[in-house]
């Protein structure tokens, strides 16, 4: 019988090596995370292991890539902290909702001081595997950034600033 602490700790792991792997910009590492076929909706849909490393591993080139609100630009420096996990497990499925501060370095007209702050709330769906628990499929909402106001607005279809 599968042990429901030593799940969830390992769900969580999971969860901050994908962190630590995606501020490295490792894009196999954070590919390895997902299934064969996992899938990433953040900025874009990612689908499958390869478009995920490909999307990691372009940044880490410097490529300029979407970067959210319909902007595309390098990313300088990024840092993220996942927090207020729940975690349900179901046999060997689960899904987690969690939410996650993102510290971004951006072109000063994107954010003052050059300083992107997001916080944003992942809905994940698990899957465990003979390699332990994997992404299914992650998706990310926003809920609040500091960015260009006009941006944010027209991303979330708001009235922009006058």
């Amino acid at each position: 019988m599968p042990d429901r602490v030593a799940d969830e700790l390992a769900i969580r792991g999971l969860t901050a090596r994908f962190n630590h792997m995606v501020d490295q910009l490792r894009g196999a590492d954070c590919a390895a995370a997902f299934t064969e076929n996992g899938v990433l909706e953040s900025a874009g849909r990612l689908e499958g292991r390869a478009a995920i490393a490909a999307f990691f591993d372009a940044q880490a080139h410097g490529e300029p890539v979407d970067i959210g609100f319909g902007m595309t630009g390098h990313l300088f420096s990024t840092v993220h902290a996942t927090t207020d996990n729940v975690i349900t497990i179901e046999g060997d499925k689960a899904t987690q909702m969690s939410y996650m501060l993102v510290f971004r370095q951006v072109p000063s007209e994107l954010a003052q001081d050059g300083l992107y702050v997001i916080t944003h709330r992942w809905d994940d769906r698990l899957v465990r595997t003979d390699a332990g628990w994997l992404f299914e499929h992650r998706i990310m909402n926003v809920l609040q950034t500091n960015a260009n106001p006009d941006a944010t607005a027209q991303a979330l279809r708001l009235p922009t600033h006058p």
